[in-house]
């Protein structure tokens, strides 16, 4: 507000002394918020704006509930590390950065491209992951992660469908694969397919139905 004022104006951001700055940040930026009395149940809401770094803490009566993430807004990446305290249960929301997304907690998938995967829910800024329980947790996302070379099938998985595929335009080094239909599996850009390009896919391979690494086709 124009005069420093925060909602009811118990807060006040004018003073060097006052807490108002330290809320805001806790509460916006990290987006630690409790939805039931003592952080019981609490969201974790980050407002990152211009930022590609936070850290936060929130104390709490069960203990400190905090954030550590990072955002590129280029590559359309978020990571985030979460520390909930015994007895609490957080809701905690990813940025969306995009249409589609991968997104891993605690390396499990709970986000593809085809929507998610379990309770998780989204609205147009937001995608949430309900019942994050105490403990350390990581979140990393992927958005609009298109499709890796090695997806021959366009599936969003590295399985062996693509496998067969690969195997049946190799050539050998030094040998030019001239079928069209091969030239997919040409991954190194050169024109044989071989032991770089299976380099390449070895990279990639992921098993069905689960997303392969982020740029895991790129050198």
């Amino acid at each position: 507000m124009p005069g420093g004022g925060v909602e009811s104006g118990l807060r006040n951001t004018d003073h060097a002394f006052s807490s108002g700055a330290a809320w805001l940040l806790s509460e916006y930026v990290a987006g630690i918020r409790p939805t039931t009395p003592g952080f019981a149940t609490f969201d974790i809401i980050p407002h990152p704006g211009p930022l590609n770094w936070v850290q936060g803490t929130m104390p709490t009566p069960l203990g400190g509930i905090s954030i550590d993430y990072t955002l590129d807004q280029d590559e359309k990446l978020y990571d985030a590390q979460v520390t909930v305290p015994g007895g609490a249960v957080g809701r905690v929301a990813v940025p969306r950065l995009g249409i589609t997304a991968n997104v891993w907690l605690d390396d499990e998938l709970v986000w593809t491209p085809a929507g998610p995967v379990g309770s998780a829910v989204s609205d147009d800024h937001y995608l949430y992951f309900p019942d994050v329980g105490s403990g350390t947790h990581t979140l990393a996302a992927e958005f609009d992660p298109g499709i890796a070379d090695p997806d021959f099938d366009h599936d969003y998985d590295v399985d062996m469908e693509d496998f067969g595929h690969f195997q049946a335009c190799l050539s050998g080094p030094g040998l030019q694969q001239t079928n069209p239909a091969c030239a997919d599996a040409m991954l190194d850009d050169d024109q044989d397919v071989d032991q770089d390009d299976f380099a390449v896919f070895q990279g990639c391979l992921s098993g069905a139905n689960t997303p392969p690494t982020p740029r895991c086709d790129r050198p």
